[in-house]
């Protein structure tokens, strides 16, 4: 009997989690699924022999390694730290592992050990990065193969709030993990190729230069840089493309806001604060700015903001509670941007009734029989309801085909892979077009 098991039970798992568990019987496989608290689960679905729920201390390895011993396929959802140490345990007991996190320099490394023990260890199989890869590479094999030279590719993606859900001035709320929100571009500088060229831009400057995307569909949308799109070059092997450019998607104006938090400090993770338990809101927001007493709180961020000050601004940083003397901290310890995720968390919550929204959109420049041509590939989706999400899909659908493909022996391929080569694109590909998830091409000859 085969033997699947799940760490990690967060937003991104519920479609996974679900498709899982109603294939388990067509596999002859027992699913375990672990995670430290597990009674939404044990409330959603019903009791089978083969469907295990055991909890966990994600720190206990000790622990993770009994459960993993006897498994055919470990697939961590645990955060991404995490997945080199479940490497070396699924490597000790000879298991798979899928995720969908980018490849670490430490993972990579086992490449050899994994590829002597017979295992496959497939990373970066989420949405993004994941499903890019998926559509990027098999649209540029079809296009390379037709003569096309690619020499410039831009993708971008997001995770937003459904319009019939958006009633907060940010135009956003949380659909997956909000540390990853909130810690967006602060880990280094992004870098991208323009015209053959490297560009640099600093943290700091990430939400400041953001840029405005237009889809075919009419949708318009704030693109900010990601870290390091230049890695790409060399992973796709396009020795010829002069300009490559990948970034994250926000509503319209939603950029200019979030520069403002960065400038203040509020996503500062490099020290702890403090605080009194009955600190307001308001006292904590105005640690990071000169407030003066003379003057209303409102009155007095807006003097401070000077000519940057307009009303759309006003309006979101009110909706964070700026100047709200009544509502306390949810918590009183941790980094500005520990204190200040847990404020979002009830800020940016979606609601029972909402959905959310997801989007990708790559633009791809090719030149064939003398021709430029710009060719746009995109995909929009609305979540079926605030549990199963369409982050939740896209993030968790790759990895449940991947699952299958493994389990009937369909992927050959040996050793701490990305999902490049078309073995493994195409038939997750075929498989997401059935669930619906399709791309809509369009073509202009420049």
């Amino acid at each position: 009997m085969n033997k699947i098991v799940l760490l990690g039970t967060g937003k991104s798992s519920r479609h996974l989690l679900r498709f899982l568990y109603e294939n388990i019987d067509f596999w002859n496989a027992e699913f375990v699924v672990c995670d430290l608290n597990l009674e939404e689960i044990k409330s959603r679905y019903a009791a089978k022999s083969n469907f295990i729920l055991q909890e966990v201390n994600a720190n206990d390895l000790a622990s993770i390694e009994s459960i993993i011993q006897g498994a055919t396929i470990t697939i961590s959802m645990f955060p991404a730290f995490m997945h080199p140490e479940i490497a070396k345990i699924c490597l000790k007991c000879k298991s798979h592992l899928i995720t969908p996190s980018f490849l670490s320099e430490e993972m990579k490394s086992m490449h050899q050990d994994v590829l002597n023990a017979d295992l496959i260890f497939l990373n970066e199989l989420g949405f993004d990065p994941g499903i890019d890869h998926l559509v990027t590479l098999d649209t540029f094999k079809k296009w390379e193969e037709k003569g096309a030279q690619l020499i410039s590719y831009k993708s971008y993606a997001g995770g937003l709030v459904a319009d019939s859900s958006d009633n907060n001035p940010w135009n956003y709320k949380f659909s997956w993990n909000p540390r990853n929100v909130v810690l967006a571009a602060q880990g280094g500088t992004s870098k991208f190729l323009e015209n053959g060229s490297v560009k640099y831009i600093p943290p700091y400057s990430v939400f400041e230069r953001a840029e405005t995307i237009v889809l075919p569909n009419g949708f318009s949308f704030d693109a900010y840089a990601n870290r390091d799109s230049v890695q790409y070059k060399s992973l796709y092997q396009w020795n010829d493309v002069q300009t490559l450019f990948r970034g994250t998607l926000r509503r319209l104006n939603f950029c200019k806001g979030w520069d403002l938090i960065i400038k203040l400090g509020l996503v500062d993770d490099s020290f702890q604060m403090d605080l009194n338990e009955n600190e307001s809101l308001f006292s904590f927001y105005s640690r990071f700015y000169p407030f003066q007493t003379t003057e209303t709180a409102k009155d007095d961020f807006i003097r401070f903001l000077g000519n940057e000050a307009n009303a759309d601004l006003i309006k979101k940083i009110e909706f964070l509670g700026f100047f709200d003397q009544d509502t306390k901290v949810p918590v009183s310890k941790g980094s500005p941007a520990f204190i200040f995720q847990k404020i979002l968390e009830e800020k940016w919550a979606l609601e029972e009734s909402d959905t959310d929204f997801v989007v990708m959109a790559h633009f791809f420049e090719f030149l064939i029989e003398n021709k430029k041509v710009r060719l746009i590939s995109y995909f929009t989706k609305e979540g079926q309801d605030n549990y199963f999400t369409a982050m939740s899909e896209l993030v968790g659908m790759p990895i449940a085909f991947a699952t299958q493909l493994i389990i009937e022996g369909q992927m050959k391929q040996r050793g701490v892979l990305l999902p490049f080569t078309k073995e493994i694109y195409q038939p997750i590909l075929t498989k997401l077009e059935e669930q619906g998830i399709h791309f809509i091409e369009e073509e202009i000859v420049l």
